[in-house]
């Protein structure tokens, strides 16, 4: 019942109740949504009937989703309480990681994540390349992009400003010292924002949907053996690297790699 109280939290800010095109058969986002209200209705008053009502509710969010193209955090965080109201926290991480990949400073989205993480049934910790990673990132959570870049600007204009008012005056040091150290200034958020660019070019995150996912150390379960004493659990997190024929070759967080059936795990960015 805790778990349930705490997603009844997250679901008090959900999506505005935007109407959304659709055919007359076809659930409405709006609609979508009465119907995750009314299946969590029905899981307070412990009606039989709750779960399949809430997983109506996400399928049509997905389809609504999809079909309007309606790809922003607060349908995705709707989405994944749907699923994480259903145990399905393979679904419900995904969902808010696409979330998280449209905005990833929302709070909600962030909180939302963190939860579901800990219900994954599985320890991965992570490396050290993946812990530098996170610090050199961790800005995401608090600073805008929008801030960076003109911090970036104005730095940068400020240091040629310097140098034009030094030549034309020919003031003190100072100002030239002053304009270099504005230039310095100007490439920390340019860089930030350079490597976050970088370390997401050509990764493909991907999560797995499928409940206990054996991990091979090869592309074949007959030929090779599992590279965990425990099958992957839905809900775990990764890097594709590689696809052969029904196989995938995946690194997770702690830098480990492994091969898992290609129906098992959907990409956070679909191409």
């Amino acid at each position: 019942m805790n778990r349930i109280a705490l997603l009844l939290v997250c679901l008090l800010t959900i999506v505005p109740r935007a109407q959304a095109q659709s055919t007359p058969d076809e659930p409405t986002l709006e609609e979508s949504l009465a119907m995750l209200d009314t299946g969590i209705q029905q899981l307070e008053t412990r009606d039989a009937d709750a779960k399949e009502t809430i997983a109506r509710a996400a399928s049509a969010l997905s389809a609504v989703i999809e079909r309007e193209d309606l790809h922003t955090p607060a349908a995705y965080h709707a989405l994944g309480n749907a699923y994480a109201l259903l145990d399905d926290y393979g679904h419900a991480v995904l969902a808010y990681r696409r979330g998280l990949e449209i905005n990833p400073r929302d709070p909600r989205l962030r909180d939302s994540l963190d939860f579901a993480r800990d219900q994954v049934q599985i320890s991965v910790e992570p490396s050290p390349a993946s812990r530098v990673r996170w610090a050199l990132t961790a800005w995401r959570g608090f600073i805008p992009r929008i801030w960076l870049w003109s911090g970036f600007i104005a730095l940068f204009v400020l240091a040629w400003a310097l140098l034009i008012i030094r030549s034309a005056t020919r003031g003190s040091r100072n100002l030239r010292t002053a304009a270099f150290w504005c230039f310095g200034l100007a490439l920390l958020p340019v860089s930030a924002l350079g490597y976050e660019w970088s370390i997401n070019q050509g990764r493909d995150l991907i999560v797995i949907t499928q409940p206990k996912v054996a991990a091979m150390s090869g592309p074949d379960d007959s030929v090779y053996d599992p590279v965990y004493s425990e099958p992957l659990d839905a809900g775990v997190e990764g890097v594709l690297l590689e696809t052969r024929e029904d196989w995938a070759r995946i690194r997770l967080i702690d830098g480990s790699e492994c091969w898992v059936p290609r129906t098992s795990y959907e990409m956070v960015n679909p191409a």
